[in-house]
């Protein structure tokens, strides 16, 4: 092979690992708003959840109080995969972040 033709092999090569990795994947496309997830608002107050029950508190340097809630009654679905639980965390009593939790196989 001359060093042209492996040039432009490997520039092909290149461009075309490019083109692929640039393409997004998408697991599960969720609708909706940004900041919300099955009604759940994020910075929502936590008054705005009763139905959710205290797993843990803790703080931090930075947090007064962070708390990790969940719905026992809840079996959150997404696409018709249903996950094991959903955890809701509150900073300051708003809503931070939710985890949800699956075990494979």
């Amino acid at each position: 092979m001359t060093p042209m033709l492996a040039k432009i092999l490997g520039s092909l090569v290149f461009a075309m690992g490019t083109i692929v990795n640039v393409a997004p994947s998408y697991a599960v496309r969720i609708s909706g708003e940004l900041n919300e997830f099955r009604g759940y608002k994020m910075e929502a107050p936590l008054s705005a959840y009763p139905q959710l029950r205290q797993v843990k508190t803790w703080n931090t340097d930075f947090v007064k109080e962070v708390g990790l809630y969940e719905n026992p009654q809840e079996i959150p679905t997404i696409d018709g995969v249903a996950f094991d639980k959903a955890q809701y965390r509150f900073a300051d009593s708003k809503l931070e972040s939710i985890n949800l939790s699956f075990e494979g196989r």
